[in-house]
């Protein structure tokens, strides 16, 4: 079996630390998110584009609308406080969150019937009042077999340099979220 490990990059979130931990250690909010932002019409984003551009902040809308459209991949999203699942292209994704330390850190597993078995660690740093950074970890075990296979078919997708890249713009992304 091979393990690959890759960490994202350190971001900075404009909340406190116990608020983007309290978000994102219960999977209800982020189906609260989802289903908000599902049912949000392109009106809708037009009015916040208009508004975020007189107050300087035109990333916020330009950001939902990206959101939005990465949300039309995602079917039957469920979420419990523990566990979300969801499809994605015809695949079956269920995450349970494993392990929990307040404030500090969330280990997220990949469960079911998914070829890769993920772990996923959302880090956060407490550096002041209103500044909390995070660092993403994603560890992944395949047979060399499989691995193999995948390489050769995904060369350049699934280099772990673009897993990178993508683990980056997820964390890049959790930096915007409306944290309540």
């Amino acid at each position: 079996m091979a393990e690959t490990k890759i960490i994202s990059d350190i971001y900075k979130i404009d909340r406190s630390t116990s608020a983007v931990y309290n978000f994102l250690s219960d999977f209800n909010k982020l189906g609260l998110l989802y289903d908000k932002l599902s049912n949000i019409s392109e009106q809708e984003l037009a009015m916040m584009s208009q508004q975020a551009g007189a107050t300087g902040s035109g990333n916020m809308a330009e950001d939902l609308a990206k959101f939005k459209e990465g949300l039309s991949m995602i079917e039957h999203f469920e979420a419990t406080n523990d566990s979300c699942s969801f499809v994605v292209k015809g695949i079956d994704l269920i995450f349970r969150i494993e392990e929990r330390e307040s404030n500090k850190m969330i280990k997220i597993v990949g469960e079911g019937k998914m070829p890769i078995k993920p772990k996923f660690w959302i880090q956060l740093i407490d550096k002041g009042p209103y500044d909390t950074r995070i660092r993403l970890t994603l560890h992944f075990t395949m047979n060399m077999m499989f691995k193999m296979m995948i390489k050769m078919k995904f060369k350049k997708q699934l280099s772990d340099e673009n897993i990178k890249e993508g683990l980056n713009k997820l964390a890049q992304g959790l930096t915007r979220l409306p944290y309540m």
